[in-house]
Formats: structure tokens, sequence, C-alpha cells
């Protein structure tokens, strides 16, 4: 019993020292002859555009890379080791996704098992130009008693570029915001031109594309009929030819109308009748009807407001001959 005690003691501790560093040497062997491993890692995807196509469908944002290798080298290895993978647009054809595999960055020491991504089926279509018209984004109104007569862009159309489908998609083109409100007479702006929704751009040589706007602002129009009594002096129409009232229009901004509501006048329009001094051939008396504004009304309404109403000509029946005599 000793004796294989003995043998077993000697068997571990003679030359201990030699036998540490074998298992040492041995361990790290172990570890640098280990068996391959294979790793997938996620890799954002690159997108070269072409100028000439514009792409129909969604391309996913990133891709797996599978690579093998020792290890020890694959352990140490992060996403942003391989840089990108990247698919040119220029080069591809209609169908399956290709990405270009020689895109990606492989570190030292490891090899590209394959890359994994969906299936996306490439569609394209042509990039074309067309001419949309550019409408203003009018915001408010103009102040009480004005209106818009109208609003004039120059140029009135910009060139917008982009997929068939979608610049024909295109209706009209908008500008920032125009306020207008309370606004009492006419002005112009410089604005810019909005980019249109989608992958629609303006094709401009100009930072910010602008336009010219002008907006005329007027006052708002009214048109009225005023009835005007007609003062006939005593004697002058025994036979009432003469009549007795004539309704007369008048026109103008509708601020005007209100002040001449204001002043709660009868009669604002007045009727003068003005006997010519010439008769017709027949020795007919003739007198002139006319029109005027009443004193009550105040130059700055009389002269905003028109009486479209010309002079009238009355011609009055001869007066009747005095009766003859008797005979004596």
């Amino acid at each position: 019993m000793s004796t294989l005690l003995e043998w077993i003691t000697d068997t571990l501790f003679r030359n201990w020292g030699l036998k540490v560093v074998s298992v040492v040497l041995a361990g790290v062997l172990f570890v640098l002859t280990r068996d391959e491993v294979t790793r997938t890692f996620e890799v954002p995807l690159r997108v070269v555009e072409d100028p000439q196509r514009v792409l129909l469908t969604e391309l996913p944002g990133t891709v797996n890379v599978k690579v093998r290798g020792p290890w020890t080298r694959v352990n140490r290895l992060q996403a942003f080791n391989f840089k990108t993978a990247a698919v040119d647009l220029r080069a591809a054809e209609p169908g399956q996704l290709e990405v270009d595999e020689a895109s990606i960055v492989m570190p030292s020491g490891v090899v590209l098992v394959e890359v994994l991504y969906p299936h996306v089926d490439l569609r394209f279509e042509d990039v074309i130009e067309g001419s949309k018209r550019v409408a203003p984004q009018i915001e408010g109104q103009p102040a009480e008693g004005y209106r818009v007569a109208s609003v004039t862009v120059t140029p009135p159309n910009w060139t917008v570029r982009g997929g068939r489908s979608m610049v024909q998609g295109v209706g009209e083109l908008r500008t920032e915001p125009l306020r207008i409100t309370d606004a009492t007479e006419s002005f112009t702006r410089s604005l810019v031109v909005l980019d249109p929704v989608g992958d629609v751009e303006l094709v401009t040589a100009q930072a910010q594309p602008r336009v010219t706007v002008r907006v005329e602002v007027e006052p708002e129009m009214e048109m009225r009929e005023l009835s005007v009594p007609i003062p006939v002096p005593d004697g002058l129409d025994p036979m009432g030819v003469i009549p007795e009232s004539v309704t007369v229009q008048v026109s103008g901004p509708r601020l005007a109308f209100q002040a001449l509501d204001g002043l709660e006048l009868r009669y604002p329009v007045d009727a003068s009748v003005v006997p010519r001094t010439a008769k017709t051939a027949n020795g007919e008396p003739v007198v002139e009807l006319r029109f005027g504004w009443s004193e009550g009304v105040p130059a700055e309404v009389s002269e905003a407001l028109s009486i479209d109403h010309g002079v009238e000509v009355v011609v009055l029946p001869p007066p009747p001959e005095p009766p003859a005599d008797p005979p004596v």
C-alpha cells in the first residue's frame, strides 16, 4: 500500500514545474487551434441612386452578413468592422434585389459565408419633368367692405422632376402662407415655393425657389335704386305730365353706402325741374329733370357714390288758348 502511495506522489510531484508549463502550453494550443465558428452581423445597406430612374419598391435598411473563422477572431468582431453593404441602382436590373458582396469590408482572418436579406422585387420607372401651376396659400380675409379682385403669380408655373407617376400625381404647387387679413389696398410679395409631397423635387438653381405674388384688393361695390320725388313748380304743369317721382340708380363702394345709411336721410338724392328756353317746333314747352345729392350728404360720401341717371327731358302740352271774346 505504501509503495503504491509513494508511486502516485512521485508521479504527481516529480518535475512539477515542467508539468505546469506543459498544461499551460496545452491550453494555449487548444485555444489557438479551436474549431472554426460562424457568426451573423447586421450591417447597414448603402443605396447608390440612379438619377435616370426612380425605384418604386422599398429596400431593407440592413442586411445580415454571415462569416466564418477562428473562434478567437470572430469573437472580437463588431458590426462596424464590415462598414456597409451596397446596392448600385444604376446597374441594377428589374427583378430580384442583389447586394454587391464585394462592397462589404471583410476583416482579416474570416471569410464571407453569405449575405442574407429579404426578397425584394425591384421595380423602376423613368424620371421625367413636368410644369405645374403655382397656387399661393391665401390666409385670412380683407378688411370689411373690401374683396380680393385677383391674384397673379409670376412665374405662374414651375418645373418639377421625379418618377413619371409621381410627377403626374402632382396637381399644383403651393407657396408659403400669404396673410391678407384686414388688407385695404393691393400689394406684392415674394413667396417661397414649397417642395411637393413625395419623391418629387423642384427644378431650380436657387436655394429657395421663389415666385412674385400680386394681390389686387378693391372695395366691394354695390348698386341701389332710389326713389326721388319731383318738385313741380306751381302752374308749370297743369296737365300733370311731369311724374311725381323718378327711380334712379346709385352705385359705389359698400362702405360709402353704409355711411349714407347712417345719415338716415329720407331722400338723399334731390331732383330739380329746369325749363328750357327753347320750345319744340310745335311750340310746346320743354323742361329738364336733373338729379343731384341733397345738402345733407357730405362730400366724402357724394364723391364716392355716383348717380347713374342722366337728365330727363319732358315735353309739356302747350298752354290752353284763352277763350274767344263773345260776339257783340
